[in-house]
């Protein structure tokens, strides 16, 4: 076999080796009226026809057969493109479980002490005197941990025992102490104890003669105050049966009125009463007429808290106790944080004074103050817990509107989150994290738009178009939509992606060649007609000859169909020198000895421009078969379709590069040759500004 080398060889392409030629072109514009142009038109085209030609000659019967491959003009293509939904970003901020804190709060403190003592001193009391001496005068020894002072006066008179405060910085404090409550028996029988103690606690000396003395000043503003009242009768009142018909000044709730008004907090405020009860120990009490069970004093116990104890009791140690403890010591129901709490976070846990520990439940929140109810006597210390800050927190978020299906993404803190934990709730239109996001975390969600269908038809309205498109891709993809040849549509059974490329390769009107050149010798006759058939099925075609062309039907046209012509010379030795019908492209000729005999001559082939010449005789060469390429038609007119009507603007590129200065004719671009090759590609894009 011969064949010439060193040239590349150039084929028309197929459709899926077209390029998509979909990038948008972009245009510079000093106007803020003007937006981004729209294209209409993005149109491709071959620059040349290459044709493919074969002839077989055999020297021995004069006759020379040519195999012609018929073609039309090479499909153009244009682009189309999809519309495109844009896209959407919803901003998130992801809740939180807030801030963790824990304060501890004292209930209860060993603080200052003013301590005032109401003793009774008239004559009933003859069998306690003596036990009250003996045993009373421990109190102070009780409250070694408290900043006390004591005023002490009698159911007669609010006038200081003494003369004096007694403070435990005192010298003779403890002395001094148990002087002051040996009052005697001899006092008023009228026992005013609550007129008495209201005096007191407005530092006015008054004697049971109504004698007004010196004043003085008891309460301290920073001390807490306590009352004890020792008397085995009730206060009196002119009223013995109804409290409130009492003198103003001699009820119970007018001593609970002052000791609430020097005290804001109410908490600070604490009453004692040891009072007759001869029910419960009747052991030390004598009953007679004059001794009575103190109920205005248990009163006024009950309003403010206390206790409530008894002066006929064997021992008053369990009640000094218990008094000294809850007396020295500075109570504290309300408390303010540092920070507004998460209220179902919040827990306190009570501490008494031996260190146990509880929950404690009896308490109201309000803002950052917290309120508790009943404390125990020896509750020592709360510790509060709680979260502030917090924020719900969400692990599905509701779009601005609904996503295109596998356009959801998401992202957190900037980082993609894996398609696997994110889902979308088509019912309630919500993203769904399968992971919780954490703290604080921004969330990003970005999705196109579900805002209108996309197409699956498109129009091909271009007037040179011959029959249906020849290929169609989707982003370089072979796609297969139905043709409606009288609409002049394309339509996908599915429609394409947003954003994809759509290029249509079609066959213009009149693109089929008629005409082609004949295998004829110049200096020899033709001794018959010129048969034509089709090389694969043998059928005859009609054929003319036109000087040194063959004409063809155009019906029977077809791109890439072979027709076998057969030209009959007569004589051996005619056909030993052969012109080709075109001039062949450089390397494209194939010659191959078909008989046994021919090898050494097709050795010594001469291919000059359209001349072949062999060297041998007739009798040395059996058939002989040729083959080459040609150039059968080169472009520099291109037909563009579909261009709207009103101003546009045209732009064209020959093989990617722009270029600068080309002609135009109505819808038609002329180039020059020497910007083309065979095998250029020639794209035409037409836009119109739109404002």
């Amino acid at each position: 076999m011969y064949a010439i080398k060193g040239f590349r060889m150039l084929f028309v392409p197929l459709l899926a080796a077209l390029p998509a030629c979909s990038k948008a072109v972009e245009f510079a514009s000093g106007n803020a009226n003007v937006v981004a142009p729209k294209v209409y038109v993005d149109q491709t085209f071959p620059a040349a026809r290459i044709g493919s030609d074969a002839l077989t000659v055999d020297p021995g019967f004069g006759t020379v057969t040519q195999t012609l491959s018929l073609s039309e003009k090479p499909p153009v293509v244009m682009a189309l493109k999809q519309a495109e939904r844009g896209f959407v970003e919803d901003p998130f901020t992801q809740g939180r479980d807030g801030d963790s804190a824990n304060e501890p709060f004292d209930v209860s403190t060993i603080g200052k002490l003013d301590l005032l003592i109401v003793v009774d001193n008239s004559n009933s009391m003859g069998d306690e005197q003596d036990k009250l001496k003996k045993e009373l005068g421990s109190l102070t020894g009780r409250l070694k941990a408290v900043d006390w002072q004591i005023a002490v006066v009698t159911t007669d008179s609010s006038c200081l025992r003494n003369n004096r405060i007694i403070k435990k910085s005192d010298a003779d404090a403890d002395a001094a102490f148990k002087s002051a409550i040996d009052a005697g028996i001899d006092g008023s029988p009228n026992e005013r104890g609550i007129h008495f103690a209201i005096n007191a606690l407005n530092g006015v000396c008054e004697d049971a003669n109504g004698i007004i003395g010196t004043p003085y000043k008891f309460i301290r503003d920073d001390a807490s105050l306590g009352l004890l009242v020792l008397s085995d009768e009730n206060s009196y009142c002119t009223s013995e049966t109804d409290d409130a018909t009492c003198t103003p000044g001699e009820r119970a709730a007018d001593l609970v009125a002052k000791m609430q008004a020097l005290k804001a907090e109410k908490e600070r405020v604490r009453a004692y009463a040891m009072i007759w009860n001869n029910a419960k120990f009747p052991v030390l009490c004598q009953q007679n007429s004059t001794e009575s069970y103190g109920s205005r004093y248990a009163t006024v116990v009950g309003a403010v808290g206390g206790l409530v104890g008894n002066l006929c009791a064997l021992d008053y140690s369990a009640q000094l106790d218990q008094i000294s403890q809850d007396v020295g010591r500075a109570v504290k129901l309300q408390f303010s944080l540092k920070f507004a709490p998460d209220a179902k976070s919040l827990a306190i846990t009570m501490i008494d004074d031996a260190g146990k520990s509880r929950a404690f439940t009896d308490f109201v929140i309000d803002g950052k103050a917290i309120k508790l109810g009943k404390v125990e006597a020896n509750d020592r210390k709360i510790i509060v817990d709680y979260r502030y800050d917090s924020k719900p927190k969400f692990d599905r978020f509701h779009l601005s509107g609904k996503p295109v299906a596998g356009s959801l993404a998401a992202f957190v803190n900037g980082v993609k989150v894996d398609a696997a934990k994110l889902a979308w709730d088509d019912q309630n239109d919500e993203a769904v994290f399968s992971d919780l996001p954490g703290d604080d975390a921004v969330i990003t969600l970005k999705y196109r738009a579900d805002d209108m269908p996309l197409r699956t038809q498109f129009d091909t309205p271009w007037a040179d178009m011959d029959g249906a498109p020849v290929g169609v891709t989707v982003d370089g993809a072979p796609a297969t939509p139905a043709f409606d040849a009288d609409a002049k549509t394309i339509t996908f059974a599915k429609p394409p992606t947003d954003g994809a490329a759509i290029t249509v390769a079609y066959r213009q009107v009149g693109a089929k060649a008629t005409s082609y050149a004949a295998q004829l010798r110049a200096d020899a006759a033709l001794r018959h007609d010129v048969v034509a058939a089709d090389a694969q099925s043998g059928e005859p075609i009609p054929v003319t000859l036109q000087g040194d062309h063959l004409v063809f039907d155009e019906a029977d046209v077809a791109d890439g169909r072979q027709i076998a012509v057969k030209y009959d010379y007569g004589d051996s030795g005619d056909v030993l020198s052969q012109e080709l019908a075109n001039e062949p492209i450089d390397g494209t000729v194939q010659v191959e000895a078909l008989g046994s005999d021919g090898q050494s001559c097709i050795d010594h082939l001469t291919i000059v421009g359209k001349g072949v010449t062999f060297t041998c005789s007739s009798d040395s060469i059996g058939p002989v078969s040729i083959a080459y390429k040609f150039v059968a038609e080169l472009y520099t007119r291109f037909d563009v379709a579909g261009v709207p009507a009103g101003s546009t603007r045209w732009e064209v590129f020959v093989d990617g590069q722009k270029v600068p200065s080309f002609d135009r004719e109505g819808n038609t671009v002329i180039l020059s040759s020497s910007l083309l090759t065979v095998d250029s590609k020639v794209r035409v894009i037409v836009s119109r500004l739109e404002k």
